[in-house]
Protein backbone atom coordinates (compact mmCIF):
# COMPACT_ATOMS: atom_id res chain seq x y z
CA UNK A 1 0.00 0.00 0.00
CA UNK A 2 0.97 3.53 -0.63
CA UNK A 3 1.29 5.64 2.53
CA UNK A 4 -1.71 8.00 3.67
CA UNK A 5 -3.82 5.83 1.40
CA UNK A 6 -5.67 2.13 0.83
CA UNK A 7 -4.82 1.13 -2.74
CA UNK A 8 -2.46 -1.07 -4.12
CA UNK A 9 0.99 -0.36 -5.45
CA UNK A 10 1.14 0.27 -9.47
CA UNK A 11 3.53 -2.15 -11.03
CA UNK A 12 5.48 -1.12 -13.95
CA UNK A 13 3.86 -2.58 -17.35
CA UNK A 14 7.27 -4.97 -18.26
CA UNK A 15 6.74 -6.43 -14.20
CA UNK A 16 7.79 -9.97 -13.80
CA UNK A 17 7.27 -11.89 -10.53
CA UNK A 18 9.76 -11.74 -8.25
CA UNK A 19 12.29 -14.59 -9.11
CA UNK A 20 14.29 -16.20 -6.90
CA UNK A 21 17.33 -14.53 -5.26
CA UNK A 22 15.55 -11.14 -5.30
CA UNK A 23 14.22 -8.37 -3.03
CA UNK A 24 12.22 -5.48 -3.51
CA UNK A 25 11.41 -2.62 -0.98
CA UNK A 26 10.25 0.54 -0.76
CA UNK A 27 12.84 3.45 -0.21
CA UNK A 28 12.15 4.89 2.93
CA UNK A 29 11.39 1.50 4.68
CA UNK A 30 14.83 0.86 4.03
CA UNK A 31 16.19 4.03 4.32
CA UNK A 32 14.77 4.43 7.98
CA UNK A 33 16.43 0.95 8.87
CA UNK A 34 19.74 2.51 8.44
CA UNK A 35 18.61 5.84 10.32
CA UNK A 36 16.30 8.79 10.17
CA UNK A 37 15.12 9.99 6.48
CA UNK A 38 13.63 13.82 7.12
CA UNK A 39 16.52 16.99 7.68
CA UNK A 40 19.50 14.79 7.35
CA UNK A 41 22.80 16.12 6.40
CA UNK A 42 24.63 16.31 2.77
CA UNK A 43 27.17 13.89 3.84
CA UNK A 44 24.41 11.60 4.94
CA UNK A 45 23.06 11.62 1.99
CA UNK A 46 25.87 11.08 0.01
CA UNK A 47 26.78 7.97 1.73
CA UNK A 48 23.20 7.03 0.97
CA UNK A 49 23.99 7.26 -2.96
CA UNK A 50 27.08 5.56 -2.48
CA UNK A 51 25.21 2.53 -0.67
CA UNK A 52 22.37 2.66 -3.48
CA UNK A 53 25.21 1.97 -5.83
CA UNK A 54 26.40 -0.74 -4.38
CA UNK A 55 22.88 -2.33 -4.09
CA UNK A 56 22.85 -2.72 -8.20
CA UNK A 57 19.25 -2.15 -8.43
CA UNK A 58 18.19 -4.24 -11.27
CA UNK A 59 14.44 -2.14 -11.42
CA UNK A 60 13.09 1.00 -9.41
CA UNK A 61 9.77 2.46 -10.04
CA UNK A 62 7.09 5.16 -9.11
CA UNK A 63 4.56 3.07 -7.64
CA UNK A 64 1.73 5.73 -8.09
CA UNK A 65 1.80 5.34 -11.58
CA UNK A 66 4.20 2.48 -12.15
CA UNK A 67 6.19 4.32 -14.18
CA UNK A 68 10.07 2.61 -14.48
CA UNK A 69 12.81 5.27 -12.95
CA UNK A 70 16.35 4.52 -13.92
CA UNK A 71 18.72 2.40 -11.63
CA UNK A 72 21.40 5.24 -11.86
CA UNK A 73 19.12 7.30 -9.72
CA UNK A 74 20.39 9.59 -6.75
CA UNK A 75 19.39 11.36 -3.58
CA UNK A 76 19.13 14.79 -4.11
CA UNK A 77 21.21 16.58 -1.69
CA UNK A 78 19.30 19.89 -1.97
CA UNK A 79 15.49 18.88 -2.63
CA UNK A 80 12.84 18.10 -0.45
CA UNK A 81 8.56 17.25 -1.82
CA UNK A 82 8.09 20.53 0.47
CA UNK A 83 11.19 22.69 -1.11
CA UNK A 84 11.30 22.06 -4.59
CA UNK A 85 8.78 23.57 -7.19
CA UNK A 86 8.27 23.02 -10.68
CA UNK A 87 5.98 24.10 -13.55
CA UNK A 88 3.01 22.06 -13.89
CA UNK A 89 -0.43 22.27 -15.98
CA UNK A 90 -2.67 21.84 -12.84
CA UNK A 91 -6.16 20.57 -13.63
CA UNK A 92 -9.29 22.10 -14.69
CA UNK A 93 -11.00 22.38 -11.60
CA UNK A 94 -8.56 24.72 -9.87
CA UNK A 95 -8.08 27.08 -12.62
CA UNK A 96 -10.59 28.40 -15.30
CA UNK A 97 -7.66 28.34 -17.62
CA UNK A 98 -5.34 25.65 -18.29
CA UNK A 99 -1.47 27.64 -17.74
CA UNK A 100 1.84 26.52 -16.08
CA UNK A 101 1.86 27.25 -12.74
CA UNK A 102 4.66 26.55 -9.82
CA UNK A 103 3.78 23.46 -7.63
CA UNK A 104 5.98 21.80 -5.50
CA UNK A 105 6.58 17.84 -5.77
CA UNK A 106 4.13 17.57 -2.23
CA UNK A 107 1.42 19.52 -3.46
CA UNK A 108 1.95 17.46 -6.95
CA UNK A 109 1.63 13.72 -5.55
CA UNK A 110 -1.40 14.80 -2.89
CA UNK A 111 -3.46 16.69 -6.01
CA UNK A 112 -2.64 13.85 -8.87
CA UNK A 113 -2.24 10.32 -6.50
CA UNK A 114 -4.37 11.48 -3.29
CA UNK A 115 -1.46 10.70 -1.13
CA UNK A 116 0.05 12.36 2.15
CA UNK A 117 3.21 11.67 2.16
CA UNK A 118 4.60 10.55 5.28
CA UNK A 119 8.44 12.32 4.60
CA UNK A 120 7.61 15.83 3.41
CA UNK A 121 11.05 16.66 4.30
CA UNK A 122 12.75 13.65 3.47
CA UNK A 123 15.22 14.05 0.03
CA UNK A 124 13.84 13.10 -3.30
CA UNK A 125 14.75 10.87 -5.70
CA UNK A 126 16.20 12.36 -8.83
CA UNK A 127 16.41 10.17 -12.24
CA UNK A 128 19.11 10.86 -15.05
CA UNK A 129 15.86 12.71 -16.79
CA UNK A 130 15.73 15.44 -13.48
CA UNK A 131 12.52 14.07 -12.71
CA UNK A 132 12.12 13.99 -8.92
CA UNK A 133 10.35 11.18 -7.13
CA UNK A 134 9.69 10.82 -3.54
CA UNK A 135 11.32 8.20 -1.82
CA UNK A 136 8.31 6.60 -0.33
CA UNK A 137 6.80 5.98 -3.56
CA UNK A 138 9.58 4.57 -5.24
CA UNK A 139 10.37 0.66 -4.84
CA UNK A 140 13.52 -1.09 -5.83
CA UNK A 141 14.36 -4.59 -6.80
CA UNK A 142 17.44 -6.42 -6.33
CA UNK A 143 19.68 -9.54 -6.29
CA UNK A 144 20.88 -10.63 -2.83
CA UNK A 145 24.34 -11.02 -3.14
Amino acid sequence: MLPGVVRPINFPPNYTPLPPGYVEFNLASHLLMLGRVEHVSPQTIRGLNQFLQEMEPVMMWNSCNGCLIGAESELSLDATPTSHSFYHKLAAKYQARRRLRFTTVKRYFEDKYKITLSYPNSPLLRDPSGSMFPIECVWIRFRVR
